[in-house]
């Protein structure tokens, strides 16, 4: 390690110590829960106070209405009682109990002291904070803790009963565990994806009835369910149907208008655009989806899906397009999921990279399904033998560190195919960080290098071995079918592993690939998606496959924000391209953008990360990614210059259709780590810091994501 590094740890500042019950509310509430919109996804959130009461009154108007009512502090509800009293708490007045007993789980001893304590504020602001993700099941289990049911004694005995007869006290009905545990298996992503801890008044082992006691309560009052769909019927997300997604085999033509419709419908967040034209003239359309089309934004990830590179594996052509259906559709409906997905990523989707070969496998379909034609284009290229080979030099050297190659001069002097020089260009004018090709006649999940050093089968691994695996591992086990070790194999001697996930070369080795040539010139990190053993299926069995890759599909889109993502400056706060990302133990380099912009997709654990230059010092930061943390993290450099040297300048980032404008200066990355005060850079907070702050309040620890916390 250069003796000129610096070397920081990212962790949070230190926290204000400060009680959080010691907080001085205001006189007047805010308005009710009802007047309130739903929070879009915006960096910094809107400086709007937060309901801490549904009534119009002032805190001390409600304290002194309780204390009359005699549910003060020493009235009844207070801690010398024990008794069942009336459920008082705002914003748990619909749980299925109306009566509860104190002191609770939290030590609270009256209504008032629950309501100014910060889990019942925190209970408060979390529907806003999550956008509605959760809602209202999460809330409900939040009351059930603060104000857990009460059960009241039988009346007293009979006067003439015997004369030592106990005394019966109410009782303390708990909350579910088995209602704790799905909550926190299907909302704890949530609180990651804001940077929040899951609440410690919400863990399942502390405040909840076990298994083995006789009563709990279900407090969302449904007996709901998790298991009925990913996120429970009811819930924002859950799908019904195939909404907005319209299954159907099309010729170009019609796949042409059906992405002009989805676009129309998108409500502003699409736009159709051709990246080149195939041998026969036909446009390579592609669709993107995002909050603002057309426009790169800063550590937004970029990612692309590829289908039809073989014009008779048709299955991928026709989910692609059925994914922008459902996506817009789902947009304009409101559903959370996927407009968190679009705020926070740009997706390109090219649904046929090989139209001309689809139209004669269509047409030889319609005369004999087994002798299906149009794999090659009309020069009859293999698309996906058609890409620089960089993967031989690579192999040679193995012990040789790297960074985004170029295209050698000698490829152009080949036979390249119009439709495979379109998507070169393609990838260098977007900074992608991760991108899938879907194929079909196989069901499973193939992951770099395609490509072997002696052309023989053998397991080829790349530097990000086990960030390939885990992307692989999150499709294939979020298909229904594909991880399953005991399904039926595809007809024919395919010699394709169980198991839903295989290292390319491992099972047959080519070279001139996609995936290897897309993670060796751009550093973007490329999948083969095997969809089905039948290349071009009957349009009745559509929904169906459908139905097994939709969800596999999102899931892969998202697993784009993991890693760590950062922005590498001067001291003047300028953008560095072309700095050098380096992770000690890894041999391969990532390039920041001409924004000084970076993503690196990194599996959990700790890693040593340095941002070099010429002309400027080194930085080295240890950064610790744990093993559940649902979102990117954020690791910034500051560069020092070196004395004597001028810098070159910085080409501003213009993120979009610029020939090679970033094939020689970005980078691949991603993932959500702080800088600490080392590099006197104000530390980023999480957007739910300003709604405390609106109310005057300092968020307590407990809320705060720690570096050792195993998330």
């Amino acid at each position: 390690m250069s003796s000129a590094a610096e070397i920081h740890t990212t962790t949070w500042t230190d926290i204000t110590k400060r009680d959080p019950r010691q907080i001085l509310y205001p006189t007047s509430a805010p308005p009710s829960t009802s007047s309130i919109q739903p929070v879009a996804l915006h960096p910094d959130p809107p400086p709007m106070p937060m309901p801490l009461h549904p009534d119009r009154r002032g805190w001390e108007e409600v304290g002194q209405e309780m204390e009359s009512a005699g549910v003060g502090d020493d009235g009844a509800g207070s801690s010398s009682t024990g008794d069942c009293v009336p459920l008082r708490l705002g914003y748990c007045e619909d749980l299925p109990y109306s009566a509860t007993r104190y002191p609770n789980a939290l030590g609270h001893t009256s209504p008032l002291d629950s309501e100014r304590s910060p889990e019942y504020v925190l209970m408060s602001v979390l529907p806003q904070l999550l956008d509605g993700e959760c809602q209202p099941q999460l809330r409900l289990f939040a009351c059930a803790v603060l104000a857990p049911k009460c059960v009241p004694p039988p009346p007293e005995p009979h006067p003439l009963a015997w004369e030592g007869a106990p005394r019966t006290r109410s009782r303390v009905v708990r909350p579910c565990r088995a209602v704790c545990t799905d909550l926190r298996r299907n909302c704890e992503r949530a609180f990651h994806r804001i940077q929040m801890r899951w609440p410690h008044y919400l863990e399942c082992e502390n405040h909840t009835a076990s298994e083995r006691e006789e009563e709990c309560v279900d407090p969302t009052g449904r007996g709901f369910s998790f298991d009925a769909s990913p996120h429970g019927e009811d819930w924002p997300g859950a799908d019904a149907g195939h909404r907005g997604a319209v299954l159907r085999h099309r010729r170009h033509a019609e796949m042409t208008r059906a992405l002009r419709r989805a676009e129309k419908s998108c409500g502003g967040a699409a736009r159709l655009y051709s990246i080149g034209k195939s041998f026969e003239n036909r446009d390579l359309l592609v669709i993107e989806l995002s909050e603002n089309p057309g426009k790169h934004e800063l550590l937004v990830p970029e990612v692309r899906l590829v289908g039809n590179i073989h014009g008779n594996e048709v299955l991928g052509r026709e989910l692609l397009v059925a994914l922008a259906q459902h996506l817009c559709a789902r947009l304009e409906d409101g559903d959370e999921r996927v407009r968190r997905l679009l705020n926070t990523t740009r997706l390109h989707i090219l649904p046929s990279m090989n139209p001309d070969g689809y139209e004669l496998a269509a047409d030889s379909i319609e005369e004999d399904r087994q002798a299906i034609q149009g794999r090659n284009n009309m020069q009859n290229i293999d698309l996906n033998r058609n890409f620089p080979d960089l993967t031989s030099g690579v192999l040679r050297r193995p012990k040789r560190r790297t960074q985004p190659l170029p295209v050698p001069d000698q490829y152009w002097d080949g036979k390249v195919a119009p439709e495979t020089r379109a998507v070169i260009d393609w990838m260098e004018e977007f900074p992608f960080v991760l991108a899938g090709n879907l194929h079909g006649g196989e069901l499973l999940v193939r992951y770099p290098y395609d490509a072997s050093l002696m052309g023989e089968k053998f397991y080829s691994a790349t530097p990000e071995d086990q960030m390939f695996r885990l992307l692989a591992r999150t499709y294939a086990e979020a298909h229904p079918l594909m991880s399953d070790k005991h399904k039926a194999p595809c007809p024919g001697e395919t010699g394709a592993p169980s198991g839903g996930i295989v290292n390319g070369a491992e099972w047959y080795s080519f070279r001139g690939g996609m995936p290897d040539f897309s993670y060796l010139h751009s550093g973007c990190l490329e999948l083969t998606l095997e969809l089905g053993c039948v290349k071009f299926p009957s349009g009745e069995d559509l929904p169906i496959e459908w139905a097994h890759n939709r969800e596999a599909l999102l899931t892969f889109v998202e697993a784009v924000h993991q890693g760590i993502k950062g922005v590498v400056r001067d001291e003047r706060g300028a953008g560095i391209g072309g700095a050098r990302i380096s992770i000690k133990g890894n041999l391969r380099d990532t390039v920041t953008a001409p924004s000084g912009e970076f993503w690196r997709l990194l599996p959990p654990g700790s890693y040593i990360v340095r941002a070099s230059r010429a002309g400027y010092r080194a930085v080295v930061k240890r950064v610790r990614l744990p093993a559940r943390l649902q979102t990117s993290g954020r690791v910034d450099f500051k560069l020092p210059r070196q004395p004597g040297t001028t810098a070159s300048p910085v080409e501003p980032h213009d993120g979009g259709r610029r020939r090679g404008g970033l094939s020689r200066g970005r980078s691949r990355g991603q993932g959500r780590s702080r800088n600490n005060g080392e590099d006197d850079e104000e530390e980023e907070k999480p957007r739910w810091w300003a709604y405390f702050q609106s109310m005057g309040i300092q968020p307590p620890p407990w809320m705060m994501v720690s570096p050792d916390d195993d998330y």
